[in-house]
């Protein structure tokens, strides 16, 4: 461990804490520019276009499980929660409509 006399250990902290604060500030900044760029919040907008991508991985032949991987899903269960919110069926009542056709 580094002696630091105190008044240098005062002045590092500061500049530590002014970059904290600087992140935070240019981070909402950014998330206030998505937003009104596209109606959404970054999450809204990554979980729309992870299941879009999931939605043509389905008819596509693959299955409900692959699909949910391929787009990031750990959880299955959390997967098709998701998908039947944004689509109003499950991931596998799409993917059996679509063999259908």
């Amino acid at each position: 461990m580094t002696f630091v006399a105190h008044g240098e250990y005062a002045t590092a902290e500061r500049r530590g804490g002014n970059a904290v604060v600087l992140r935070a500030a240019l981070q909402l900044h950014c998330q206030r520019l998505f937003r009104a760029e596209t109606a959404r919040s970054f999450d809204e907008w990554r979980t729309r276009a992870r299941l879009l991508r999931s939605a043509m991985l389905l008819t596509s032949g693959h299955t409900v499980t692959q699909a949910a991987l391929l787009v990031g899903y750990q959880s299955l269960s959390a997967f098709i929660t998701a998908y039947r919110k944004a689509f109003g069926i499950t991931p596998g009542q799409s993917r059996d409509t679509e063999s259908r056709r």
